[in-house]
Parts: C-alpha cells; sequence; structure tokens
C-alpha cells in the first residue's frame, strides 16, 4: 500500500461518521462512570450441588449437602443480572474410588456473569463414601393388616410376582432377604381382594433394576357350619307314572358358608329326588340326588340308595 493511501485510511477512521463515533464514545464513558462509581455488594445464595460423570459400576453411599453456602459479589448491575434458578455447582466424580473420596469445591465450579465472584463457599469440599453397585433377586413379602368382617378369614395371601430384582450399595444388598409391600388393611372385607402395592423401599439406598407391577391378593372366606338334615323326604322326578319309595326319607350332613346354611334353614331350599327320566313301570334301587344351592358340600347321606317302584296310575 503507498504512503498516500495509508494516510488516506487513517483519516477517514477518524473523520466518517464523527456524529455515531462521538455517542459512542460517550455512551461507554457514561457506562464507566456508572459502574466504577457503583459500590460492590455481596449477596448470599443457596445452590445446588449436581454430581456428573458418576462411574456407572459405583454408588454413593453418605448424605451429601444439597446445597452450597455461596457469596458472591459485585456491582449491583452486574449482580441483577444472577439468576438463582439457573445456578448449579457441577462437581466431576468421574475419578470417583471405592471408599471415602474428597473433591473441593471452588469458583471455577459457578458460571458467573463478568464482574460478579465468589467470596465464600461452605463448605468448601464435599466428602464421598462409594461402594460397588450390585444387583440382587429377592422375595416379596407382603403386609396384610386388618382383620375381615365378622364370620370371615383370610384363607391365603398370595404375591404376583413373586421375586423381585434390585440394586444398590454391596454392603446394603447383601443384608437383604426379602422386600416388603406397603400395607393393604382389608379391615371388614367380606370378599377377596387384588391390590397393587408398592414396595416399601423409601428412605433406603437401594432401588428397582426395572420398575414393574406388583399385586397382592387376599383370598377371604366365609366361616363353614355344618347342617344336619333328618328324615328329609325322597321324592321321584320327571316321570307320569304313579312312584312309592323305600326307604322314604333320608338323613343329611351338609356344609356351606354360614350365610347359605341360614338361608338353607329358612327356605329350606334342600331337596332329596330320585331322577325317574326315561324309567319304565317296575321295581328297582336308585341312588339319591341331593339338590342344593352352590357353594354347599355333601359330607354324608344314608342311605345313599333306596328302592324306587313305578306303576301305571
Amino acid at each position: 500500500m503507498r504512503p498516500n493511501d495509508m494516510r488516506n485510511m487513517l483519516k477517514g477512521v477518524f473523520t466518517e461518521n464523527i456524529l455515531l463515533k462521538a455517542i459512542s464514545l460517550l455512551t461507554a464513558i457514561v457506562l464507566w462512570f456508572i459502574v466504577s462509581g457503583e459500590r460492590n455488594t455481596e449477596w448470599p445464595y443457596l445452590i445446588p450441588v449436581e454430581l456428573k460423570n458418576m462411574p456407572a459400576n459405583l454408588i454413593v453411599t453418605n448424605d451429601i449437602p444439597e446445597f452450597l453456602d455461596v457469596k458472591i459479589q459485585g456491582a449491583k448491575s452486574f449482580m441483577m443480572e444472577i439468576n438463582p434458578k439457573e445456578m448449579t455447582v457441577k462437581i466431576n466424580v468421574a475419578e470417583l474410588k471405592e471408599g471415602s473420596n474428597f473433591f473441593p469445591v471452588n469458583p471455577n465450579h459457578i458460571k458467573l456473569p463478568r464482574g460478579a465472584k465468589v467470596t465464600r463457599i461452605q463448605p468448601s469440599y464435599i466428602t464421598l463414601k462409594a461402594e460397588k453397585l450390585v444387583q440382587k433377586e429377592v422375595k416379596i413379602r407382603s403386609d396384610v393388616q386388618g382383620k375381615p368382617a365378622e364370620d370371615y378369614y383370610v384363607d391365603a395371601v398370595e404375591v404376583i410376582p413373586k421375586t423381585i430384582e434390585i440394586m444398590g450399595a454391596e454392603g446394603e444388598i447383601k443384608r437383604i432377604r426379602s422386600i416388603k409391600t406397603n400395607t393393604m388393611d382389608i379391615s371388614d372385607v367380606k370378599e377377596s381382594l387384588k391390590k397393587e402395592v408398592a414396595l416399601d423401599i423409601i428412605g433406603r439406598k437401594i432401588s428397582l433394576v426395572r420398575e414393574q407391577a406388583v399385586s397382592v391378593i387376599v383370598k377371604v372366606k366365609e366361616v363353614s357350619e355344618k347342617l344336619e338334615i333328618k328324615g328329609l323326604e325322597v321324592k321321584a322326578i320327571n316321570s307320569t307314572l304313579k312312584s312309592s319309595v323305600y326307604p322314604s326319607k333320608v338323613n343329611v350332613l351338609l356344609e356351606g358358608p354360614k350365610s347359605l346354611i341360614a338361608a338353607i334353614k329358612k327356605e329350606k331350599s334342600v331337596k332329596a329326588v330320585i331322577d325317574a327320566d326315561g324309567l319304565a313301570a317296575g321295581k328297582r334301587k336308585r341312588e339319591v340326588r341331593i339338590d342344593m344351592p352352590d357353594g354347599v358340600k355333601l359330607l354324608y347321606l344314608n342311605p345313599n340308595k333306596v328302592t324306587l317302584r313305578l306303576e301305571q296310575k
């Protein structure tokens, strides 16, 4: 470049757009005076702690501070730019080992606007105790409390699935043989229940390998009662012929839920019959059939066979 060209270029730098350049310079000078004239202020913050790069084969077993007490100093105009909700102390734990580990906390862990600085961090270091992360399959135990309604009882309790995989610190996992469900209340129920329940692991340093629904089935039955009926009359059915039975009465012993037995007593709903459908006139031995409500068992029948005579009317 020729000397004349250089002079012209430098001249243009200082002479072109003089008004705009003057305004920019004046603004910069005013801002400098404002900032330099401001008194520094110091504000306290509680900043959350975040661990990053945690080794996949380790787990922290001790309680660590959820927040750090941090004081930040700077001109008020700079401090107004700080948004506490966007601040996090990020600790790189990639070098974490089994046992006790100490990680210093320094201002570099906190991102601040220009002109602000950290004057205090409490605590100044974080202690992490780490153990090997392991998995284990354990049984699930139900926690059923309360009593069914009067005259009802728990016949069986089933958990689905029977086992589940958990993971956590090696020392803790070794001590665990089973995991209990949250409490299931069956007070005053009169029927079987099936309910999805959570596992009681809140507050323990363990977790599930995978989320899985757990259900508890409580089979509730009514108290059974026996009923003896003596001299129950036997009748032939499904025949147009004249019939007679010998002996004409039988004795039976029944067992069933208390409410059903009570209904049988009241309604006399148990019948002793001989099905004569398709039988010709004559005399033969036939088995007695006891017709009774569903849910009732026949324990005893005497006699179980009688003589049936069929003849023309």
